[in-house]
């Protein structure tokens, strides 16, 4: 059964989203462009789908 079918990740008011998820589905996502400078960046995420499901999510600086 999938619970969670999208993810959406605000920055800054840009929306960022994915589709079509499925169980064990990984995806990557390029927030980069929204970003402002410094370490004050306010991301909300969002997930759409059936009550009960969860995601994982990973945020990371790729210059460190």
């Amino acid at each position: 059964m999938v619970y969670i079918k999208s993810v959406v990740v605000t920055v800054y008011g840009k929306r960022f989203a994915t589709s079509d998820l499925r169980d064990g589905a990984e995806r990557m996502l390029d927030i980069s462009a929204a970003m402002q400078p410094g370490d004050a960046n306010t991301i909300t995420i969002t997930a759409h789908g059936k009550p009960g499901g969860s995601v994982d999510v990973m945020i990371f600086d790729g210059n460190e």
